[in-house]
């Protein structure tokens, strides 16, 4: 049976993973091979393999949903997971103090506007966002 990934799986996924396996600046830690970031929670061992099915999905949730970021920084691949996981440029602030903490808040709030990787519109919503904020921005 092929598994669905969505939102919904990486949100029942992180939940059940303890808050003390969860790390920062690393896939996987080097002396505690038990814990790790988001992606490594998925499989992801090493910059350079990224390949499981799992990290790539969770990849494509975070990266069509950079556009809707409070910050976007960043425009690709796995940087848009680390820049919440490890807290980079206020998502500590935004999404909460933990790695686990910032990457659950993050996911719900992708399912609270609908925006998970399987949603056609999902392009649409995300650019309507990214409107809405450079307006808003504009008039701070």
């Amino acid at each position: 049976m092929e598994q669905n990934y969505n939102i919904d799986y990486f949100l029942k996924k992180f939940d059940a993973i303890p808050e003390d396996k969860w790390i920062i600046a690393y896939l996987q830690d080097p002396i505690d091979q038990d814990k790790h970031c988001a992606l490594g929670h998925c499989g992801v061992r090493n910059n350079y393999n990224i390949t499981t099915e799992e990290s790539i999905a969770l990849m494509k949730i975070f990266n069509k949903n950079h556009k809707r970021l409070k910050r976007n920084i960043s425009k690709g691949n796995f940087s848009n997971v680390y820049l919440v996981n490890d807290g980079d440029h206020y998502y500590d602030y935004i999404y909460g103090e933990t790695p686990k903490e910032r990457v659950i808040n993050f996911l719900e709030e992708c399912k609270a506007y609908n925006l998970d990787i399987d949603n056609p519109i999902i392009e649409n919503k995300v650019e309507e966002f990214h409107s809405e904020a450079v307006i808003l921005t504009a008039n701070i």
